[in-house]
C-alpha cells in the first residue's frame, strides 16, 4: 500500500535499499512470478494481467471476475480460478480465450482453486471443495494439464494438510 492506501505491486532489489512501484498495477491481488522471474502475473479490475519487470507495460490476458489461485509453467500456460465457484481455467501467453481445464459438478457448489504445477510442467495439484446440503467435502487432486486425467491425492479435511512433491531421480 502506498501513502494514500492504494494497493499496488512493488519490487525491491535485495542488494539495494530502494523499492520501485510497478506502474499500472493498482489494485493488484494474488501476485505470482513467471518461471523465469522476469514477469509477474496478478489480478486487478476483474482481469488476469501480467507485467514485465524491465519497465514493461501491463498486459491484460483475460477476464477473471473474482480471480484467485494461479500457477504459471515454462511453456507459457497459466492455470487460474476466475471465480470462487467453478473449474480452473487455462490461458496461454501467446493469446486466445481462456478455457476450462477442470470440470466442476453443476449439481453442487464446487470450487477448484490454488493449482500448482509439478516439475514436469504438465501435471499439477489443485484444491477442490464442494458444498451440498450444508455438508462440506474437500480434497487435493493430481491432474494432467494436457490429458485432463484426474486422481485424488488426499481425500478429506485438507485445511490443515500440506502436500510436498519429491521428484523421482532421472536415470541416464
Amino acid at each position: 500500500m502506498d501513502n494514500e492506501g492504494e494497493s499496488a505491486l512493488w519490487i525491491r532489489d535485495l542488494s539495494g535499499v530502494g523499492t520501485l512501484r510497478l506502474s499500472g498495477t493498482e489494485g493488484a491481488t494474488f501476485p505470482f512470478w513467471a518461471p523465469e522471474n522476469e514477469r509477474i502475473g496478478f489480478f486487478a479490475d476483474r482481469k488476469l494481467k501480467i507485467i514485465e519487470l524491465g519497465g514493461g507495460t501491463v498486459r491484460t490476458l483475460c477476464d477473471a471476475p473474482s480471480g484467485h489461485g494461479r500457477a504459471w509453467n515454462r511453456d507459457g500456460t497459466i492455470l487460474f480460478a476466475p471465480s470462487v465457484i467453478g473449474p480452473l481455467h487455462r490461458v496461454y501467453l501467446s493469446g486466445g480465450p481462456p478455457s476450462p481445464t477442470t470440470s466442476a459438478r453443476e449439481s453442487v457448489e464446487q470450487t477448484h482453486c490454488f493449482p500448482s504445477f509439478l516439475p514436469d510442467d504438465h501435471h499439477f495439484l489443485s484444491y477442490v471443495q464442494e458444498c451440498r446440503f450444508r455438508r462440506h467435502r474437500q480434497w487435493h487432486s493430481y491432474r494432467n494439464a494436457r490429458l485432463g486425467s484426474t486422481e485424488t491425492v488426499v481425500d478429506g479435511d485438507c485445511r490443515q494438510c500440506c502436500l510436498i512433491f519429491r521428484p523421482l531421480a532421472v536415470c541416464p
